[in-house]
């Protein structure tokens, strides 16, 4: 059950848009694994409904009261990742985006074939899909993303403002992504981007 008034001032939720998952090679734990574009939207959309939490960490019915939000809606950017939207009314988790923290997400891997090499990087398996498991899915408010480039997007109905929080990425992968971000705000003046960092 998500917090309540009892655990939580915080009786309104707000709403925030996430970039969490790429087709790409990427680290867990102490291997690397393999996500192909054709298979990113079948996983990404075994999170709609999945809880969203702060940190990794295990949750079940007994401590269910650790979930912040939930998962809204999942689709796939012009970017080519995996975006979803998620609700949260929790206080601490709120802080924590607005502090500049990101999201990972948690699953367990279908997988395909002992390993590779995609553009010269090796790699041990190839997901091909996630098991539909609700107690292990989850979406984690974090310090440091598994996926470098992994953002959260503030959207406020009330002063019609996007804010970036979280750029940590290669040059040119940021560069990219700040484009996207410009052209986004040329075509809806309304828009205006916030605390992004070009000189990292």
């Amino acid at each position: 059950m998500i917090k309540n008034g009892l655990d939580n001032p915080r009786l309104r939720a707000e709403t925030f848009k996430a970039r969490f998952l790429e087709a790409a090679v990427v680290e867990y734990n102490d291997e690397r694994v393999l996500i192909k574009p054709e298979n990113l939207m079948k996983m990404a959309l075994k999170f709609k409904g999945a809880k969203v939490i702060i940190d990794h960490k295990d949750v079940t019915a007994e401590n269910a009261n650790e979930i912040v939000g939930y998962i809204n809606n999942i689709w796939i950017g012009d970017d080519g990742w995996a975006w979803c939207d998620f609700t949260v009314n929790d206080a601490e988790a709120i802080d924590l985006i607005n502090r500049g923290y990101s999201v990972s997400c948690c699953y367990v891997a279908v997988t395909s074939g002992s390993g590779g090499t995609k553009n010269a990087v090796p790699y041990n398996r190839e997901v091909v899909d996630i098991e539909e498991n609700d107690e292990v899915t989850h979406l984690a408010i974090v310090e440091n993303p598994r996926y470098e480039d992994a953002i959260i997007l503030k959207n406020s109905i009330k002063n019609k403002v996007m804010n970036i929080f979280k750029f940590t990425s290669k040059k040119e992968t940021k560069e990219n992504s700040v484009k996207e971000l410009v052209k986004l705000a040329k075509e809806n003046p309304t828009i205006l981007l916030l605390d992004v960092d070009f000189t990292r």
